[in-house]
Order: C-alpha cells, then sequence, then structure tokens
C-alpha cells in the first residue's frame, strides 16, 4: 500500500509531497533523514514512518519536543488516510496514495520567507 505525507501552502494546494519508505521514513534535522526539519526543537531523529503488519505507523524517536498526531502527543500511532502528523509546529498530512510517488529527499525551510525559496514543488496535471 503507497502512502505519502503532503503539506499544504496557505491557499489549501499541495505544496510538497513526500512519498513514504514501506521499510522506513525518518523525519527529522539530521543529513541522514528523509524529511529534513531544520529547526532546533525538532531531534536528530524525530520520527519514523514504516509499513508494518498492514499498517503504517508512525513511531517517535523519542524525541525532546515529542510529535502528534490529530493533536494529541503519541510515542506510536497508526496512521489513517488525511491523519495531521505535526513535528515542532509542521504539519504534515498522511495520504494514501493511488499511484507510484516518488521524489527526492526535501529540505523543508521553516524561515518566514520560505515558500520564496523552496525548490521543489509537485507538478499539477
Amino acid at each position: 500500500m503507497k502512502a505519502k505525507l503532503v503539506s499544504y501552502d496557505k491557499d489549501g494546494k499541495v505544496d510538497l509531497s513526500f512519498p513514504l519508505d514501506g521499510n522506513g521514513t525518518l523525519i527529522g534535522r539530521d543529513a541522514d533523514c528523509f524529511i529534513q526539519l531544520p529547526a532546533l526543537a525538532v531531534s536528530k531523529h524525530h520520527a519514523d514512518i514504516r509499513f508494518k503488519h498492514n499498517h503504517w505507523m508512525l513511531h517517535d524517536m523519542k524525541s525532546t519536543n515529542g510529535t502528534r498526531v490529530n493533536g494529541m502527543r503519541v510515542s506510536t500511532a497508526m496512521l489513517n488516510d488525511d491523519d495531521c502528523i505535526s513535528i515542532a509546529g509542521v504539519e504534515l498530512f498522511f495520504k494514501l496514495a493511488d499511484e507510484d510517488v516518488w521524489t527526492p529527499s526535501h529540505v523543508v525551510d521553516m524561515s518566514e520567507n520560505a515558500s520564496d525559496r523552496t525548490v521543489a514543488r509537485p507538478q499539477e496535471d
């Protein structure tokens, strides 16, 4: 089952899309994370998402500031379509994907002018 995380811009359109690897997609501040969130409130290895026992599971990696799913702080959570994952104020939405989605890893710029400097954006059909 394919899935992705998406972020939305201020107009509610998909801004960035991150495909998930069933063997593990690491989110954090460190350079080895597939989704990099370069903010001090984000742990080096903050959370991991993987497909296990026919479910997509999110695991907080004992982060300092925690991971929230739909507003609730979690250590482990089974993800459902449209769940909102919040890490240090960044909201990423879990989406089941019909098609094969692949993009290179991204660094999410969390500065004031991030939308002006985002390098890769998904192409709309």
